[in-house]
């Protein structure tokens, strides 16, 4: 009888942690949109120079970087909530800051909120790994899609958030407006996470525990990243969601500047935007269950040759009837190797180490976001569009070679 009671208190437990994950997903993807569509642009307005507009969102995500790799550790020790509650806060100063500089024109001001702006997006992205946490490996890809289902709705309720403010936007004050409404949304958050009353590293811990899985006790230590990056598995998936992540993230922090080169305007940038979020989470519910039923290394596989194809598709054109279902597309398969990858790097570690492994995955991930996100700006003013997308493309299909040899050296061995 204690058994299911202690069954029941844990399933309404993963169902309400499940809920705040989301929605915590939902508020702080409805900002990145944001930092997306004007971070660039507005960098280029303050500094004048449009080839440096770039380097807003490079560092940007470099902050996302370190913060992935510093929460994913910290989440670890202390706690899912602690860190999310830390990275919303960090995010609310930020936005802050950022409505402060691009008012009064101050780049630097308007940079060092965004880096806080970035710290956020990072800690609160590792809420993936509670949901990992508390479903079973069989369950886990879909028990992810729920989260990142959060933010779908985030990419929804952006432009609808944010749209209005930006209409008819040129001057500092005016694409200064949306980020008091960002530092709302955030705080927002900050307050939901109090709604979790048993932490999903604890309930992942229990539900290890009542299955007896070994060193669900806790009594083993945590291996250090070098043993869990030297498993057999989690290499080549790495690979595939490091090279993705950042094929994704590039393309999309340059659509901004891409698209206002060629006369569009910020709302116009805006709608761009959404329709690539919906990509990368419109579906993601169907995506968890095709990663669950399929298997991991086929959908990686799928998802990085729908990545390459939405890349070379840009070559037809920067019209919006051409970006509009490219940046969808470029979404859509960084979607499914996404989820396949978070899965893949979730099964082959326990709890206690989960959000270290995926947080340094994150901080690999952006750190070469960023790079691309800096350095695709400048190419793109010196020669063009066409030798980014080669790039993107090679980058896209060169991970499913070490996706193929993983599983030719797992049959080899079965075969043994």
């Amino acid at each position: 009888m204690h058994s299911d009671s202690t069954s029941k208190d844990l399933t309404a437990d993963v169902r309400r942690n499940t809920a705040i994950l989301a929605a915590c997903m939902g508020l702080s993807w409805a900002v990145v949109q944001l930092v997306v569509a004007l971070s660039a642009v507005i960098f280029a307005y303050l500094t004048g120079e449009a080839s440096l507009g770039g380097l807003a969102p490079g560092l940007y995500l470099m902050s996302w970087a370190v913060a992935s790799f510093i929460m994913g550790r910290f989440m670890d020790t202390h706690g899912r909530a602690k860190g999310l509650r830390l990275g919303f806060a960090a995010g609310v100063a930020g936005a802050i800051l950022v409505h402060a500089g691009t008012s009064i024109e101050s780049s630097v001001l308007f940079l060092f909120g965004l880096c806080l702006v970035g710290a956020c997006s990072g800690t609160v992205n590792l809420a993936r790994v509670g949901a990992a946490d508390m479903y079973p490996p069989a369950r886990r890809a879909r028990g992810i899609s729920f989260v990142l289902l959060g933010a779908a709705f985030g990419a929804i309720a952006s432009p609808i958030a944010f749209a209005p403010m930006l209409i008819g936007a040129g001057s500092g004050a005016e694409l200064a407006a949306p980020w008091f409404a960002a530092a709302a949304l955030l705080a927002v958050g900050a307050v939901i996470t109090f709604g979790i009353r048993i932490d999903p590293i604890e309930v992942g811990r229990r539900i290890a525990l009542r299955a007896q899985t070994v060193g669900a006790t806790g009594a083993e230590p945590a291996r250090k990243l070098r043993e869990l990056i030297a498993l057999p598995t989690v290499l080549p998936a790495m690979i595939a969601a490091v090279l993705s992540q950042a094929v994704m993230a590039a393309f999309m922090s340059i659509t901004g500047l891409i698209m206002v080169g060629h006369g569009h305007d910020a709302v116009a940038v805006t709608i761009v935007m959404s329709a690539h979020f919906l990509g990368m989470f419109g579906l993601v519910l169907v995506a968890g269950q095709l990663v669950d039923r399929l298997g991991r290394r086929l959908s990686i596989i799928a998802g990085l040759l729908i990545l390459a194809f939405g890349v070379l598709l840009l070559l037809a054109g920067q019209g919006m009837g051409t970006v509009l279902p490219a940046l969808f597309i470029i979404g859509l398969g960084w979607n499914l190797a996404f989820v396949g990858s978070t899965a893949v790097l979730a099964d082959a570690v326990r709890p206690l180490e989960r959000a270290r492994l995926l947080g340094f995955n994150d901080f690999a991930a952006i750190s070469l976001s960023a790079l691309g996100a800096a350095v695709c700006a400048l190419i793109l003013g010196l020669a063009g569009l066409v030798p980014l997308v080669l790039v993107g493309v090679f980058l896209s299909l060169l991970p499913i070679a070490g996706l193929l040899s993983n599983k030719a050296n797992e049959d080899a061995q079965r075969a043994q």
